[in-house]
């Protein structure tokens, strides 16, 4: 059987014009060829269709049956939100990163405190940008150093430096 790919090759690349015999040329072959890049395009475009249809990321939470509910998530909700606006990927101009704008003194404290009641977790700069662990540093230090959960205690420990307009933020997204 002659290789007719080569042949259509050296006709298609030679300089003189040459003459193709379709004899020679399997035409179901060329048929069965454009049918699968048919089928492969298609599937490409159903695939890339179907990436642009992503749901987009959710800025709320939803609490499912069964779920444990701490009290005090609707503190830490309004620290989320006034913090970064939900994004955990936020890092401010001083250096404070993640979910709740934590830096690297927040994230000593939570290994020291850690370290004072047994508990052997270690944190690290770059687990700030992890919402999860960042919830489980806010959760231990609060635990430490404001059992109470008091609103103004808490915006004190987190952002020492932070005006009454902080609390005051904090506090409308508490009672929105």
């Amino acid at each position: 059987m002659r290789n007719y790919g080569i042949l259509l090759k050296k006709h298609i690349l030679s300089p003189v014009k040459a003459k193709i015999n379709l004899d020679m040329l399997n035409i179901d072959f060329i048929f069965d060829k454009i049918k699968n890049m048919r089928k492969l395009l298609l599937t490409i475009l159903f695939i890339f269709f179907l990436g642009g249809l992503y749901a987009p990321v959710q800025k709320a939470f939803y609490i499912e049956q069964g779920d444990v509910i701490n009290p005090y998530v609707s503190m830490l909700l309004a620290f989320e939100y006034v913090e970064s606006n939900f994004d955990c990927d936020t890092i401010n101009r001083l250096g404070y990163g993640g979910i709740l704008q934590i830096g690297q003194q927040m994230v000593d404290e939570v290994n020291r405190i850690n370290g004072i009641t047994g508990n052997k977790a270690r944190f690290t700069l770059s687990d700030r940008l992890d919402s999860t662990k960042s919830v489980q540093m806010w959760y231990i230090v609060m635990d430490y150093h404001n059992a109470s959960y008091d609103l103004k205690k808490a915006t004190k420990i987190w952002n020492p430096k932070a005006s009454t307009k902080y609390y005051d933020k904090i506090k409308k997204q508490i009672n929105d």
